[in-house]
C-alpha cells in the first residue's frame, strides 16, 4: 500500500466548506478509520483522494507524488462507494471484473481473478446473479471484491471536515482533544469547572492538578473515572443501566447534578446513596465556551489509528 498524505486539503460548495485545510497522513500499511456524524466532510475527503473531487486549495500525495490533479483511473485507488454504486445490467462476476476489463486485462484472468475474490468473500454462489436480487450485505462484498480485484496501492471504504484528532482508540477515549471528541466517543459526563493555582474544582469536589491556569472550564469526566465507595462526595442513585458486564448508574450529586458513574458490578438500587470519589489530575479540562481542549494529564498525540473528523 502506498503512503497517503492530504496538505491543507480544502473543498467547498458553495459557501460551505465540506473539507477545511486539512492535513493528514497515513502510511504504508496502516489501517486509518475516519469517524464523525453525517455531514462533516468524510465521503468528501476520501474522493478527494480518490480523485472524483478535485480540492480548492491543498495538494493531495501518494509516496511523496503530487497526484493532486492525476484523474481516478490513474491513481490505482479502490473506493467502495457508500451506495456501492454496482451495476444493475451487469452479473455479480462481471460488476467485480469490470476494473480489471477496464484495465485491458485479459477475460480468462479477469474470471480466474473475480472468481478468487468471490471465493474469498464467500459469494461464489452469487456470480451469475444480479445486483438487484441481493441483500444489502451481499452487495457490500461484491463492491469490496470490485474494489480488491484491481489489487490497488489504496483501499478507500466509505460509509454514512475538518480533523479533530489522530491517535489511537486509547487516545481518543482518555486523551479526547475537545468535546466534540469526547462527546462523540464513548460516554462523557462534561462539568462546570475551575482551574487556579494547580487546583481543579468542580464545586462537590476539588484537588490538585497539572493543567495550565485557565479559569472556568469544562472538565471531561468518563463514567468509570470515578471511584465508588470510600470518602467522597454522597450522591444519590436515580437510575440504572445494565449493560452485561458493566452496570452504570445515573447518578444526583447535592448540587443537582446527574453524572453517569460506572458501578463495576456493584449492587446499587435506585435510591440507594453512593460515595463517589475523583482523581482530578487525571481529568481533561476544555474552555468553556469553544469546547477546544486546554490541556490534561497527557495532551493528546499524533498516532496511527483512527481519526474523528
Amino acid at each position: 500500500m502506498a503512503e497517503v498524505r492530504l496538505d491543507g486539503i480544502t473543498r467547498t460548495f458553495g459557501d460551505e466548506a465540506a473539507v477545511d485545510d486539512v492535513d493528514l497522513t497515513v502510511r504504508d500499511g496502516e489501517i486509518l478509520g475516519v469517524v464523525g456524524p453525517s455531514g462533516c466532510g468524510k465521503t468528501t475527503t476520501l474522493r478527494t483522494i480518490a480523485g472524483f473531487e478535485t480540492p480548492d486549495a491543498g495538494r493531495v500525495l501518494f509516496d511523496g507524488e503530487d497526484v493532486t490533479h492525476v484523474p481516478p483511473e490513474r491513481r490505482n485507488v479502490g473506493l467502495v462507494f457508500q451506495s456501492y454504486a454496482l451495476f444493475d445490467n451487469m452479473s455479480v462476476a462481471a460488476n467485480v471484473a469490470f476494473g480489471l476489463k477496464m484495465q485491458g486485462v485479459g477475460r480468462t484472468e479477469r474470471r480466474e481473478r473475480a472468481e478468487e475474490l468471490l471465493e474469498l468473500l464467500d459469494i461464489a454462489e452469487l456470480a451469475d446473479r444480479s445486483p438487484t436480487t441481493l441483500s444489502g450485505g451481499q452487495q457490500q462484498r461484491v463492491g469490496l471484491a470490485r474494489a480488491l480485484a484491481v489489487e490497488p496501492d489504496i483501499l478507500l471504504l466509505d460509509e454514512p471536515g475538518t480533523v479533530e484528532q489522530v491517535g489511537d482508540p486509547a487516545a481518543l477515549y482518555e486523551r479526547p482533544a475537545n468535546q466534540f471528541v469526547a462527546d462523540f466517543v464513548g460516554t462523557s459526563n462534561v462539568l462546570p469547572a475551575t482551574v487556579a493555582s494547580g487546583t481543579l474544582d468542580l464545586g462537590f469536589t476539588a484537588g490538585p492538578c497539572s493543567l495550565p491556569d485557565t479559569g472556568n472550564g469544562k472538565a471531561i469526566v468518563r463514567p468509570d473515572d470515578f471511584v465508588v465507595g470510600g470518602d467522597g462526595v454522597e450522591g444519590v442513585v436515580r437510575d440504572r443501566f445494565y449493560l452485561g458486564g458493566e452496570v452504570r448508574a445515573r447518578v444526583e450529586l447535592p448540587d443537582g447534578q446527574l453524572v453517569t458513574v460506572a458501578l463495576d458490578g456493584r449492587d446499587r438500587a435506585v435510591g440507594d446513596a453512593v460515595a463517589l470519589g475523583l482523581d482530578t489530575g487525571a481529568l481533561h479540562v476544555v474552555d468553556a465556551a469553544t469546547g477546544a481542549g486546554a490541556g490534561g494529564a497527557d495532551s493528546p498525540e499524533t498516532t496511527p489509528g483512527s481519526a474523528v473528523q
